[in-house]
């Protein structure tokens, strides 16, 4: 970036806070960020999740039909779960539950845990130059606490660089209690239309994969149909291959998308592929547990996890 030529940098790449002010959005602080080539948008009382977000124009993200919806309403008996959840690019699961709703020590665990609907505190935009690169990342933390439970911290950094072709997720999960603490972890991606159609192919860097639904066939998670009324969702399980870089490369015959991460972090990542009608839809989930089965990762008192995910954009196949 050649400063001189700028008065006012966040005229290239920048952080713009606002509150949403009507329907089931109402009310919901967020936080745009732009690059040059990404434009995102950080819902605040969400986990820090990411709802749209947009490369060169393109829109990436799956929205559901709910659109985005208050976390105050999320949860009621007129929003549970199928009514409420508006996916976006990113939606946090965990720290209590992923998947099925369960009842645990008399304590009712919501469909994908609960760490969604908490707002976060302490948020900030910070900018840095490196070797004459111009960033900045959005901070913040999330509090998940319970009365004789759990005092776990969700720590998150959203990071951006001047006209770079990716995204990356930093966060950390500190346990500030005084015994041991589990938890469960997954970052639900959903990609949609024009980025998904019959024309894009996936694949991923799996040492197997499972059919964890009605549909077993696992021939066909790599490819994608066109929308058809009322078709099945599809979920499979991949087991990861060891080591870093791209976990999953989702490619259109006019832009990919690569996913980053660390097998040791998220040995799994679930794939939900839906190509019904109107909720036409593919999410890749690194998560730390072999799904079905619920296997938490325990925290000592005063221990950090940390885990980082990249998305990498391109325009080229």
């Amino acid at each position: 970036m050649k400063k001189e030529y700028v008065a006012d940098l966040s005229a290239l790449c920048g952080a713009e806070r606002f509150t949403f002010s009507e329907g089931k959005a109402k009310g919901i602080d967020a936080v745009r960020l732009y690059n040059g080539k990404l434009d995102l948008t950080v819902i605040l009382d969400r986990c820090m999740d990411i709802f749209r977000l947009f490369y060169r124009g393109i829109s990436v993200s799956y929205i559901s039909k709910n659109g985005l919806v208050s976390p105050h309403l999320t949860g009621s008996e007129a929003y549970p779960f199928f009514s409420s959840f508006d996916a976006g690019f990113m939606y946090t699961c965990g720290l209590d539950n992923i998947g099925e709703p369960e009842i645990k020590d008399g304590r009712i665990l919501p469909r994908h845990g609960s760490i969604s609907y908490l707002p976060a505190e302490n948020v900030r935009v910070e900018t840095e130059e490196f070797n004459g690169e111009y960033g900045l990342s959005l901070k913040g933390c999330m509090k998940f606490t319970a009365l004789f439970g759990q005092k776990l911290l969700l720590k998150r950094e959203i990071r951006l660089w001047y006209l770079k072709d990716e995204l990356e997720i930093r966060d950390e999960i500190i346990n500030e209690g005084y015994t041991e603490e589990g938890y469960l972890l997954m970052y639900h991606t959903n990609i949609g239309y024009p980025v998904l159609d019959e024309n894009a192919v996936l694949f991923v860097a799996s040492k197997a994969t499972h059919g964890i639904s009605e549909i077993y066939d696992c021939s066909h998670f790599q490819t994608f149909e066109s929308p058809s009324a009322g078709r099945a969702e599809e979920v499979y399980r991949h087991d990861l291959k060891s080591g870093k870089g791209a976990k999953a490369i989702l490619k259109n015959k006019n832009f990919s998308l690569g996913f980053y991460f660390d097998a040791k972090d998220f040995p799994y990542m679930l794939e939900w592929k839906s190509m019904a009608c109107g909720d036409y839809v593919l999410g890749l989930e690194p998560v730390t547990t072999p799904m079905p089965e619920k296997i938490f990762r325990i925290l000592k008192p005063g221990q950090v996890d940390k885990y980082s995910l990249i998305w990498k954009f391109s325009e080229e196949v």
